[in-house]
């Protein structure tokens, strides 16, 4: 945050040992397009405002006199005109403040985990305090990763040509080199986090971990190779360029997901069935529609309902198995965050599994191969579980 020097209104105007304020423009706080148009994204990118006031760019890649991205601008465009989640008035996303609960720790988890069981989503503003701080090679070196670590870059003007492998090979500094180049919009989606992303009086809501594995393990030894996204996925972050649109998808093995922005924000948008008390098969058919969104608009505004949470540094995001939902990241961004399985949302993790096994190809972005060794800990803590376990 900018601090503006203070002018004591007693002390004359024309008093040149007094700063002035008089020639410092006005800050505009929803502003997120004016100061990286033709420095971080290309100078032909349009902007939006958004239902909740803020401002951003379209994607845009400029490419022989043309916006290669244009599906993706008119997919943004459209959902900067969904509402914003109302804290008073949304029947799908409960909106908390951490301050509010920072000394009531166990009864925070009890409201997160009710308002998972109802398969509505939570968003818990400032958990941690915001961080204002260049995304650079020096702040990743610091959250451990190295420039040299390989990873696999998302690429957006290979995805307009082929959707489902849009992956390039590289590395962290291969990414920030080309973080500013305005007519690249690239990001990461699996940089390993392990351990982070839940904060620590959350953690007890990872029952595969808690009770599953750190639980079973007298019981019933570890003797055959298990595979390491069992406690890798407890902890990942993300980076993004700016102005990068993700689709539609559910996140694959029926977990629970927290995501947590550190820098830069996040224009979070989670689908529900209008009509929630329909057969597995129907609902199949329905989340098929998410993935053409512009093509089925009409259909989809009659069976799902959307709206927007934008996430300022610091916020908490929290959305249960199978929650359909879209983001859109208009500022250069790093975001950590965490799946899970929970012995109270099983309901939920067994109708998101159903739809991986059936439309999986089609209906998530990344998928993990290591669920059934968790939930088989988990089944084996059954026994032994406390009475206290939903605390």
């Amino acid at each position: 945050m900018t601090e503006f020097p203070y002018t004591d209104p007693s002390h004359s105007q024309n008093d040149p040992t007094v700063p002035s304020t008089l020639l410092i423009p006005p800050i505009n706080a929803k502003d997120l397009a004016t100061d990286i148009i033709g420095v971080k994204v290309s100078a032909h990118s349009e902007t939006v405002k958004w239902s909740s006031g803020f401002t951003t760019v379209l994607p845009c890649i400029w490419k022989d006199g043309s916006n290669i991205c244009q599906e993706d601008t008119d997919t943004v465009r459209y959902f900067s005109e969904l509402p914003e989640s109302d804290p008073e008035r949304s029947l799908y996303v409960v909106h908390i403040n951490h301050s509010d609960w920072i000394s009531r720790t166990a009864e925070l988890r009890d409201v997160i985990s009710q308002t998972l069981r109802e398969g509505k989503c939570i968003v818990i503003r400032a958990v941690e305090r915001p961080q204002v701080a260049p995304l650079d090679l020096d702040y990743l070196e610091d959250q451990g990763f190295s420039q040299f670590m390989r990873v696999s870059i998302h690429d957006v003007e290979k995805r307009t040509k082929d959707y489902t492998h849009p992956q390039v090979d590289g590395t962290i500094e291969d990414f920030l080199r080309n973080l500013h180049n305005q007519n690249c919009i690239q990001f990461i989606l699996d940089l390993p986090y392990t351990g982070r992303g839940i904060p620590d009086h959350l953690r007890q809501l990872d029952h595969g971990i808690v009770h599953g594995w750190n639980q079973t393990t007298t019981d019933y030894p570890i003797q055959d190779l298990v595979h390491p996204d069992n406690f890798l996925l407890n902890g990942w972050s993300l980076l993004h360029q700016p102005a990068v649109l993700t689709n539609f998808h559910h996140d694959s093995d029926g977990g629970v997901t927290f995501v947590q922005s550190v820098l830069g924000k996040k224009k979070w948008i989670p689908a529900f069935p209008r009509n929630p008390n329909i057969s597995r098969t129907k609902f199949t058919e329905l989340s098929l529609l998410l993935t053409n969104l512009l093509a089925n608009r009409t259909e989809i505004e009659a069976n799902w309902y959307m709206e927007v949470v934008t996430l300022q540094e610091g916020d908490l995001f929290i959305q249960p198995p199978g929650q359909y939902h879209a983001a859109y990241t208009p500022t250069e961004s790093f975001a950590k965050g965490a799946h899970c399985l929970n012995l109270e949302f099983l309901h939920h993790s067994e109708l998101s599994r159903y739809i991986d096994a059936k439309k999986g190809h089609f209906l998530t972005n990344q998928v993990h191969e290591h669920s059934l060794e968790t939930l088989e800990r988990m089944v084996i803590y059954l026994p032994r579980a406390s009475c206290r376990t939903s605390k």
